[in-house]
C-alpha cells in the first residue's frame, strides 16, 4: 500500500476513548484509505481504516450513528440518517431529534403523573469495543408511554489492526476485503547483515532490492555486475516467505576465489525512502 504522511497540524475533536495520531493518508489507488494510531490498544494500537478515524453505532430499526467531526460540549457527536443525534450534554450521552447542544428537559405533573417538555433517551457512557452496547434509557415524555423502551446501541467499527506502524494489519470489527494490508516496505536482510530494500515502483518489469535487481543482459536477478572481474551474485527474486541463495560468481577463467553465497531472507516492513509533494491548502490574495 501507498501511503503519505499527514502534518500533526490536523485536528481531530474529543472521541471518547480513543486519541487517533499520527495520520497516513493512502495515496494513488489506495486513495480514502487512512492508518493511524488508536491510542487504545483494546482496539488496536494502529488501524487502517476506510475513511472515518471514528467509530459508529448501530441500533435496531435506526439507520447507523456516524460521527460529524465537530464538537458539541468537548466531544465529538454523531448523527443517523433516521434524524437523531447522539451527543454529550450535561454529563450524559443523549439521543435527540434536537441539532447537538440542545439540553433536553421535561417536567413531571404530580397530579396526572406525566412528563411535558422533551422525549429523549440518555446513558452514562458510551460503549467501547467490538460488541460492546450500551443501552439509552427513555427520558421526559416518552415515560408518559409504557410501550417505549430503550434503545441498545452496538460499538462498529470496521478496521484492519496492527501493533506497530509498518507492518502487516489484520481484519477486526467485521471488516471485509483484502487481508491483510501492508504499510510500509518490504526490507530484506542477508546472512552477513546486510539490509535490501524494495524500490516502490518498478523499473521496467521488475522491483530492484537495493543491490538485488533483474540484470536484461543475463536474464538473471544479480547482486552486483556480471562479467565483473571481482565477481558478482547471481540468485532469485526475493520472496516473503522463505529465502533465497545468491551463488558467488565469476569471471571464466578467474584466478580469485569465490566469495561466500549470501542467504537472503525477509526481515521486516520500514518507512520507504521515496517523497511526494503534497498540497496542505491555499488562500486567496485580494487586492483594491
Amino acid at each position: 500500500m501507498s501511503f503519505i504522511h499527514c502534518p500533526s497540524a490536523i485536528k481531530i475533536p474529543v472521541i471518547p476513548n480513543m486519541t487517533p495520531s499520527d495520520l497516513w493518508s493512502g495515496a494513488g489507488n489506495d486513495a480514502g484509505v487512512i492508518a493511524f494510531a488508536s491510542g487504545a490498544t483494546p482496539i488496536g494500537a494502529r488501524l487502517i481504516t476506510t475513511g472515518e478515524v471514528c467509530y459508529r453505532f448501530s441500533v435496531s430499526g435506526w439507520s447507523d450513528f456516524l460521527p460529524v467531526y465537530g464538537v458539541c460540549n468537548g466531544y465529538l457527536y454523531w448523527y443517523s440518517e433516521s434524524g437523531r443525534w447522539l451527543y454529550y450534554s450535561s454529563g450524559k450521552w443523549v439521543i435527540h431529534n434536537r441539532f447537538p447542544g440542545y439540553i433536553p428537559s421535561a417536567t413531571l405533573d404530580d397530579s396526572t403523573n406525566k412528563y411535558s417538555g422533551d422525549a429523549w433517551y440518555e446513558t452514562d457512557s458510551l460503549p467501547f469495543g467490538d460488541n460492546a452496547t450500551a443501552t439509552f434509557s427513555p427520558k421526559g415524555t416518552f415515560l408518559n408511554d409504557s410501550g417505549i423502551t430503550g434503545k441498545l446501541l452496538t460499538f462498529q467499527f470496521p478496521r484492519w489492526i496492527a501493533a506497530s506502524t509498518y507492518g502487516e494489519y489484520v481484519i477486526a470489527g467485521g471488516q471485509t476485503g483484502a487481508s491483510p494490508r501492508i504499510m510500509g516496505i518490504a526490507r530484506w536482510i542477508d546472512d552477513k547483515g546486510a539490509y535490501y530494500l524494495r524500490s516502490i515502483g518498478k523499473t521496467g518489469d521488475y522491483y530492484t532490492y537495493g543491490e538485488i535487481h533483474y540484470d536484461n543482459s543475463t536474464a538473471h536477478w544479480v547482486i552486483g555486475t556480471p562479467g565483473d572481474a571481482a565477481g558478482w551474485y547471481v540468485g532469485n527474486e526475493p520472496v516473503i516467505s522463505g529465502s533465497v541463495v545468491f551463488v558467488s560468481t565469476l569471471p571464466e577463467g578467474s584466478k580469485l576465489s569465490p566469495k561466500e553465497n549470501l542467504t537472503i531472507s525477509f526481515s521486516d516492513y520500514v518507512m520507504g525512502e521515496e517523497k511526494s509533494t503534497v498540497w496542505l491548502g491555499e488562500a486567496a490574495i485580494w487586492r483594491s
